[in-house]
């Protein structure tokens, strides 16, 4: 596991066994790496989740945030808030099992490693350490998730980017503002090499971008040898905010990372979204629902649907005003991302780890949290009424029908 492979290391071998103290943690212990909870012990001080994304079943279940299925999709679902009833099914029965696989056997199995590498008796349970933050900084923004209901410790400080440098290379910057009616940019991030798609795939984004009459920067890797068209400059690395806060940006190709759909959604640039894994489809439906995006599965990447794809979202003016409207409205905010997250920081460290911010629901059981136990208590009453009334019913009809005999 992640998390073992990280204990491993001499750092924090290291850190395990200093004696060192510290005012505040700030953590990134959910999602493969729980058993660094370990140190909100060892070091006995306040901490902070810092999430890089919209809350799951885990963060929900160990904050104590409310998840509710009904309009508020599972996030490896193609599902957006407005589901159909077959649609809030399958989402129910997706986050349940999720949550219970996650309770009863991902949980149970961290909790081993963090003991095995912590070593120490006194150490409380795995769960019991996720549940002491109070406050949760997500890495998010509400136009990336839905409207949902948080706790007044969970904070939305996504947008925390990069600010843009204004160091473009000279002969960079100069091919840009060439491009007077606007530039292509695309990027599959720092996971993704280019030259990891298949060579039918690549021919499939090449030949449609040399079709183009907007040129096209593209990022890939120094060792790629695929022939580009006249129109398409590469460079193995660009600082992604300065390109996309450029005015000529016109379009940004993206695998659906939430950290490029945020610069995207920052400087207004609409997207078509290639996705890989993870939450990058969940990511991509929701901008397309909210009419800034479209995307396209990489085992449906052809010539002719990514050339589709692109023109829809080049040549929609529509698409290009939402995109400035959504740009608007996530920099319209009384203070910075970066000047939020410093204030929980702070507000954290001034009220010892901020207690009062405690939800009664890190009190409750998983089947107390779905309301189980209730609803098993309803079933059971109105199966108790139901058999009492049908045995008064029984013993009235057998004595209507003896008091008859004797009549007779």
């Amino acid at each position: 596991m992640l998390a073992e492979e990280v204990l491993k290391t001499s750092a924090f071998q290291e850190l395990i066994k200093s004696d060192e103290s510290y005012d505040l943690i700030i953590d990134n212990s959910i999602i493969y790496f729980e058993p660094i909870a370990g140190f909100r012990h060892k070091f006995n001080c306040p901490s902070i989740n810092l999430f890089p994304n919209s809350p799951n079943q885990m963060l929900s279940g160990i904050t104590g945030n409310p998840l509710p299925y009904a309009y508020i999709p599972y996030h490896n679902l193609p599902y957006n808030s407005s589901m159909s009833f077959w649609q809030r099914m399958r989402n129910t029965y997706m986050g349940l099992i999720s949550d219970l696989g996650n309770r009863l056997y991902y949980l149970p199995q961290q909790d081993v490693i963090m003991h095995r590498y912590f070593n120490d008796p006194n150490m409380p349970s795995l769960t019991t350490l996720l549940s002491r933050a109070r406050v949760s900084l997500l890495d998010t923004h509400v136009l990336l998730d839905y409207p949902r209901p948080y706790l007044p410790g969970t904070v939305l400080v996504g947008g925390m980017i990069t600010p843009k440098s204004n160091n473009i290379p000279q002969d960079l910057k100069k091919w840009l503002e060439t491009a007077e009616e606007g530039f292509v940019y695309f990027s599959l991030g720092s996971v993704m090499r280019f030259g990891t798609l298949s060579s039918t795939q690549r021919a499939a984004i090449l030949n449609t971008f040399g079709k183009l009459k907007f040129p096209v920067l593209l990022k890939w890797e120094s060792d790629n040898t695929d022939k580009l068209p006249a129109n398409v400059r590469a460079e193995t690395w660009v600082s992604q905010a300065d390109i996309l806060a450029h005015p000529n940006c016109r379009l940004f190709v993206t695998h659906g990372g939430l950290h490029s759909l945020l610069e995207s959604l920052h400087y207004g640039v609409p997207l078509v979204g290639l996705p890989i894994f993870g939450d990058q489809v969940h990511n991509l439906v929701n901008l397309q629902h909210r009419g800034v995006a479209t995307f396209l599965p990489l085992d449906q990447l052809q010539e002719s649907t990514f050339t589709r794809a692109i023109n829809l979202i080049l040549h929609d003016e529509k698409v290009q005003a939402n995109a400035k409207r959504l740009s608007a409205i996530v920099q319209d905010q009384p203070m910075t991302p970066l000047e939020t997250a410093i204030f929980w920081v702070e507000y954290s460290l001034r009220h010892e780890g901020a207690q009062h911010l405690r939800s009664a629901a890190n009190d409750l059981s998983w089947h107390q949290q779905l309301f189980l136990d209730i609803i098993l208590f309803i079933v059971v009453v109105i199966i108790a009424i139901f058999m009492f009334t049908k045995y008064i019913l029984k013993l009235i009809i057998n004595n209507v029908c003896i008091s008859k005999k004797k009549r007779d």
